[in-house]
């Protein structure tokens, strides 16, 4: 799970839960919009400045290897780092 290593590590965490839609203008002037499939969600994680590169690569080329598309569940955010959720 390293994902979860972000996350614990954060300093700076948002989400965003905006849903995807897709839209086009007709030549007649027609606006049309749908939505995109499911709502992913969106996370954007600040790590905190400080801590060597040494120390945190193995963990960062962990993520970087499961690519861009993996899915990864059972990921906790801890209500007393973050109490807005």
């Amino acid at each position: 799970m390293s994902f979860q290593w972000v996350i614990d590590n954060a300093e700076q965490l948002s989400i965003n839960r905006v849903q995807t839609a897709g839209s086009t203008i007709a030549r007649d002037g027609r606006y049309r919009a749908v939505q995109r499939g499911a709502n992913p969600y969106i996370f954007t994680v600040k790590l905190p400045d400080g801590p060597r590169w040494s120390d945190i690569y193995t963990n960062i080329e962990a993520i970087e290897a499961l690519g861009t598309y993996t899915a990864e569940t059972g990921v906790q955010i801890k209500y007393s780092k973050f109490p807005w959720f």
